[in-house]
């Protein structure tokens, strides 16, 4: 009894080491031919690879040879690709910054930059202003009454205003404090600035602008020769004259750009 339990154990133990032996050679072979493939394709990437190195190959060139062989193909379908210039890398390139903010422009010259300014404490200022003067001096006889002359004059009230606006700043721009401070500081009187034109030269309300106050222009004044054509010239030529006929001087010129 004990020797055929001996015996069956080694024949056991043969059958086990066989199929070992055999597992061991089937799996040493497939690792064999594994290896083989993935060392063949190695070979070939290194073959192209120094293929390409002796060529001086671009990005461009190469793939234009890779298209190149699929290209009847894709023209079939309604595809083409045309290389038109080298691709390079936007991380090769170095962008430029520029500080500041662009994209705008102010007004060179405002209303304000041609009258005489001046400052007050008060929210109201109030002066005389003459109405009217009637003329009737004249050279007189002896013992002949003069001509009695008049004028008019009245009170006015101007009244100080304010012209004001705010803007809304997020967190991201306070962020620069600096640059947003000088962009700022710049911009919005600039436009406030544009406000302020419009009121001191035409507007009608608290504030009464020139054009709203002033003697209106007569082109009836405008005298030329005969045949003679008024032109932009003429116009402003009678405008400095319609003033200067009222005692006082025209400084500057305001044309509409």
């Amino acid at each position: 009894m004990e020797l055929n339990i001996k015996n069956e154990l080694e024949a056991l133990g043969a059958t086990i080491k066989n199929d070992l032996e055999k597992s061991n050679t089937e799996l040493k072979s497939e690792v064999k031919t594994q290896l083989d493939a993935v060392q063949a394709q190695f070979d070939q990437l290194t073959a192209k690879n120094a293929d390409i190195t002796a060529k001086g190959l671009t990005f461009g060139e190469e793939l234009k040879t890779q298209l190149s062989s699929t290209n009847a193909d894709l023209l079939s379908k309604g595809f083409k690709f045309e290389i038109k210039a080298a691709l390079k890398p936007q991380a090769d390139i170095n962008p430029e910054y520029r500080a500041g903010i662009t994209g705008y422009a102010n007004r060179k010259v405002n209303a304000r930059q041609l009258f005489a300014v001046g400052s007050t404490s008060s929210d109201a200022v109030k002066f005389v202003q003459e109405s009217g003067y009637t003329q009737n001096a004249g050279i007189k006889a002896e013992g002949v009454k003069a001509g009695e002359s008049s004028f008019g004059i009245k009170q006015e009230t101007a009244l100080v205003k304010t012209i004001a606006t705010y803007i809304v700043i997020s967190k991201e721009m306070l962020n620069d404090v600096d640059g947003m401070a000088s962009y700022i500081s710049n911009r919005v009187p600039a436009k406030l600035a544009e406000v302020e034109d419009q009121e001191l030269l035409f507007g009608t309300g608290d504030i009464k602008g020139v054009g709203t106050t002033a003697m209106p222009f007569s082109g009836s004044t405008v005298t030329l020769g005969t045949g003679a054509t008024v032109n932009e010239y003429d116009v402003l030529r009678t405008g400095i004259n319609m003033v200067a006929l009222a005692n006082y001087s025209a400084t500057a010129i305001l044309v509409h750009p």
